[in-house]
């Protein structure tokens, strides 16, 4: 009887040793990032996120871990510790203070997420203008005459900041006679000199269809077929292909074939802009 009762007090004094006592899982800080403490365990099915580990050999809070595999942890430094790699760290799984709600709160409350502003690589850029003015000629020697002109212009850069632009100058010009005169076979004019579409493959490469007068080389006039430019720092490289607008009408003309190149460089300073194309 008095053996049985030695047994039963030595089991209550085991169990309450388990159940009354804290339980420590020991870990060690494997390494440190400006942002990142980590720290390795043998296991950390005990531990979840949001909790706290101390410091080896002190009762403070030191650490909060944010995220956590099965054996190692991902902590923030917390109440201004001073945690270095190897660094001994202890974890309490049977009583958790007050301290881990605290570490929690300070982990999360922090400034607010800024989104990073991705600026476009293309900034679209809309402009044009419409003109109309008339002009008459009150001549004694000779008829009356009047005439009116007519301009739409429009460069519409990379449109919703893409890749493509488009441009146009149309010219529109009428001229009023009398009934009985015949000195003017034609008295409406309508012509085309620009009407294109641009596309920046690259910031140094673009591709223009349509018809379009080349500021590079403005000699040649318009041009309907295709257009190639290159840019190397500030040289710069290009090629034409297509036809030249009609001789008389300005229309297009598919027996009037024309094909280049051409090179150039371009210098931009502060009081000095030149550009030279060969």
């Amino acid at each position: 009887m008095k053996f049985k009762l030695h047994f039963i007090l030595a089991f209550m004094a085991l169990i309450s040793n388990a159940f009354g006592q804290d339980k420590l899982l020991q870990g060690q800080v494997s390494f440190v990032t400006t942002n990142n403490i980590y720290v390795k365990f043998d296991d950390t099915s005990f531990i979840e996120v949001g909790d706290s580990l101390n410091l080896g050999g002190t009762d403070r809070a030191c650490l909060v871990v944010k995220s956590k595999s099965s054996t190692s942890c991902v902590c923030s430094i917390i109440n201004d510790c001073e945690i270095q790699k190897g660094d001994e760290v202890l974890f309490n799984y049977v009583l958790k203070t007050e301290t881990n709600q605290e570490a929690l709160t300070e982990l999360l409350v922090v400034a607010p997420v800024v989104e990073e502003t991705i600026e476009p690589m293309y900034t679209e850029n809309i402009n044009g203008s419409v003109s109309v003015s008339g002009y008459s000629n009150i001549n004694s020697q000779r008829e009356n005459r009047t005439r009116v002109m007519t301009r739409l212009a429009m460069n519409a850069n990379h449109i919703n900041n893409s890749k493509f632009s488009f441009n146009t100058y149309l010219n529109y010009r009428y001229i009023f006679q009398q009934a009985d005169s015949t000195s003017l076979p034609q008295n409406s004019f309508f012509r085309v000199y620009n009407l294109s579409v641009r596309y920046d493959a690259l910031p140094s490469l673009s591709v223009i269809a349509g018809r379009n007068i080349n500021p590079k080389i403005s000699s040649l006039g318009a041009i309907d077929g295709l257009q190639l430019e290159k840019y190397f720092g500030k040289f710069y490289i290009g090629a034409i292909g297509g036809f030249r607008p009609d001789t008389f009408d300005y229309g297009f003309n598919s027996d009037l074939l024309q094909y280049g190149g051409y090179a150039g460089v371009m210098t931009d300073a502060k009081k000095f802009y030149s550009q030279t194309t060969q």
